[in-house]
């Protein structure tokens, strides 16, 4: 717990500071998380598990990875990219992520109840989820607003709620992932943490919901037009 803590302090106000200044920050920092992430799938998958993989499966496995990856990555550019809200854009949607992750694991801890997916990730509750779905879109909200996104209340609430939602899935996904090739964590870049995918599988899956409903809500706006 104690590495765990410290991780979070040295890598959070780097990660921060890169979502504030944008490029060529911004950019760097998820060009080289999406590299990092793409070689840990990479061999996380190479090895098998308990199944083993077959040859298509050696072919499959990594294109898939490097799609679910590079897209998600390029949704982050793209939010990051809009010359008037990028910057409110993806500090809203981190603190979605965030608030949903802290929020799923104090009220999971706290409340217990029905498990959300035993056989995937046998410490998520149904009452950890919909806590984390609340604190989401709660602090999603107030940094929306504070942003002065250009967005009524209620399509940040229902943004708020679409990312928080669609994280939690993406972290089932890995969870399912890790399961397959019987690995506990995806690598061990970040003392406490494990490897970048252990602490981005939430942004993986929820980085294009956000673009997608960005562009649904304020035009599409692409960072080389």
């Amino acid at each position: 717990m104690l590495l765990r803590f410290l991780s979070t302090i040295v890598l959070a106000p780097m990660a921060l500071a890169a979502i504030w200044y944008g490029w060529p920050y911004f950019d760097a920092m998820v060009c080289l998380a999406g590299f990092i992430a793409v070689i840990e799938w990479y061999r996380v998958s190479e090895g098998g598990g308990k199944i083993g993989i077959t040859p298509l499966g050696r072919v499959v496995w990594p294109i898939a990875g490097f799609f679910y990856i590079a897209v998600a990555c390029l949704g982050l550019l793209i939010l990051r990219a809009d010359a008037v809200h990028g910057r409110g854009l993806v500090v809203a949607f981190f603190a979605v992520i965030w608030a949903t992750d802290i929020g799923a694991y104090l009220v999971g801890r706290t409340v217990g109840g029905p498990k959300l997916a035993p056989s995937i990730s046998p410490k998520k509750t149904w009452s950890g989820a919909v806590g984390g779905a609340i604190c989401g879109v709660f602090v999603g909200y107030l940094v929306g607003t504070f942003s002065d996104l250009p967005y009524s209340d209620w399509t940040i609430v229902g943004g708020g709620l679409a990312i928080s939602i669609v994280s939690q899935f993406g972290d089932l996904i890995e969870s399912w992932w890790k399961r397959r090739f019987s690995v506990k964590d995806s690598g061990n870049l970040i003392p406490g943490h494990g490897g970048i995918l252990d602490r981005i599988d939430g942004v993986l899956l929820a980085s294009p919901v956000a673009v997608a409903g960005h562009w649904l809500a304020h035009g599409v706006s692409l960072p080389w037009k």
